[in-house]
């Protein structure tokens, strides 16, 4: 229990902290934090100081004009550590949104849907509590993730209404690296200007063409790059969504005879109004002729000549098996007259994204904790944004074992150690 309280007391300064800025939704999640705890430990009867902070967080709801029904059932199930009653908060929570467990759930129709993403993800979190006091909740998960994700792939679905197109290109011009594919985009948008204004004085233009093939290794920012042109495109009222449905060879080529058109014309479907963005899209043409994927990618054309202003096709992979899918299939070849080739990373501008990243996240990385992370980069970790993610993680994931373990006060500052041994364990 000792070390338990101590890595709880991180929990309870920022509970105490926030207490008077929380309002109805912050109550919620702070409650299902400690909850947490409490399953995950088994504590049936708590510490002192727990009991506090929850006592506190009831309180508050008093201070609201409706103590919601979720807020009832949670405080319950803080009680009596009951899954059923857990499984109740789920579905309160869910009918306060309008729906049921096991809806299919028109996304397009959702007026708040940051406000329902973040209602999901906290039932997401008490039936996975309730599955570990011996409730049948897997359904339930199931369904909950289907959803969420599907919210997800709608990119920035918690501020489409507040882009404009010079907010997205200043998003644009803040990225690190990517000079050629900024320099790429600022092409498309003249492009499209300048057959605007052709159409508007009665000249003939030429049909737009915005389906366009990405080539480049992974981590090069392809995908990132994919969900701000689909931004960039509602912005300009070329889509009316603006939405990128990411889709692999897996999501789109099925198992037997018949299925695959079926399959891969509910994916076009579900793009419509935004971009469908096909990663690894050479995997169609990985068994030639006898292979489903050839039927996914006749499928895909089709749906490109029938819709074709309705929505954007965005193929992604190496370059190599890029060309070559391309070239093997005349329909695909005809419609795709756009490439952007992304170059790999320099290594100082991955280090760059690492900085950016710590600093967003309100973390400080020392001179020489840089300088260590450098040469790992220069010794042959190149080219690869991903990697930088994954890495700037594990070192917060370092920093925080370092401060709960030593009880420290710092709570910024990465050190040359903590990447030592990311480092370490990278290599095992």
């Amino acid at each position: 229990m000792g070390n338990q309280m101590s890595s709880y007391e991180w929990m309870s300064k920022a509970i105490n902290q926030n207490l008077t800025k929380y309002e109805d939704e912050d109550i919620e999640e702070a409650m299902i934090r400690l909850l947490r705890i409490k399953v995950k430990k088994k504590i049936h009867t708590l510490d002192e100081q727990m009991d506090l902070d929850y006592s506190r967080l009831i309180e508050k709801t008093g201070d609201l004009e409706t103590v919601r029904t979720p807020l009832i059932y949670l405080n319950s199930f803080y009680l009596c550590l009951n899954g059923d009653v857990a499984m109740k908060y789920v579905q309160s929570a869910l009918a306060e949104k309008g729906i049921r467990i096991g809806d299919d759930v028109d996304l397009n129709n959702v007026s708040d849907l940051k406000d329902l993403y973040d209602g999901l993800k906290r039932a997401y979190k008490v039936a996975e509590l309730a599955s570990l006091l011996n409730v049948d909740a897997q359904k339930t998960l199931e369904w909950l993730h289907l959803t969420i994700r599907a919210i997800e792939k709608i990119e920035h679905f918690d501020q489409h209404e507040k882009d404009t197109k010079e907010s997205i290109l200043k998003e644009l011009e803040s990225m690190i690296g990517l000079d050629s594919i900024k320099q790429e985009i600022y092409d498309l948008l003249h492009w499209i200007e300048f057959s605007k204004l052709r159409k508007q004085s009665g000249f003939k233009t030429q049909p737009l063409t915005l389906h366009t093939v990405y080539s480049g290794n992974p981590g090069t920012g392809k995908t990132t790059i994919a969900r701000l042109v689909a931004r960039l495109l509602k912005a300009m009222g070329l889509l009316s969504n603006g939405h990128v449905v990411e889709v692999s060879r897996q999501d789109l080529v099925a198992e037997y005879i018949g299925q695959t058109a079926i399959k891969t014309q509910k994916q076009i479907d579900l793009a419509q109004g935004g971009v469908l963005f096909i990663d690894e899209a050479y995997a169609l043409a990985r068994g030639g002729d006898i292979d489903f994927g050839k039927e996914a990618i006749d499928t895909l054309v089709k749906g490109m000549e029938d819709k074709r202003d309705q929505f954007v096709v965005i193929l992604a992979g190496y370059r190599h098996e890029m060309k070559q899918l391309i070239s093997i299939n005349p329909g695909l070849e005809s419609r795709f007259t756009r490439y952007f080739d992304f170059p790999d990373y320099e290594v100082t501008e991955l280090m760059q994204i690492a900085e950016l990243q710590l600093a967003q996240s309100q973390y400080v990385l020392e001179d020489r904790a840089k300088n260590k992370m450098l040469l790992f980069l220069e010794r042959g970790h190149q080219g690869n944004g991903r990697l930088i993610r994954n890495f700037v993680e594990a070192l917060i994931m370092r920093k925080a074992v370092h401060s709960v373990t030593y009880a420290s006060n710092d709570l910024q500052l990465i050190t040359e150690e903590m990447v030592s041994q990311v480092i370490r364990d990278w290599k095992r």
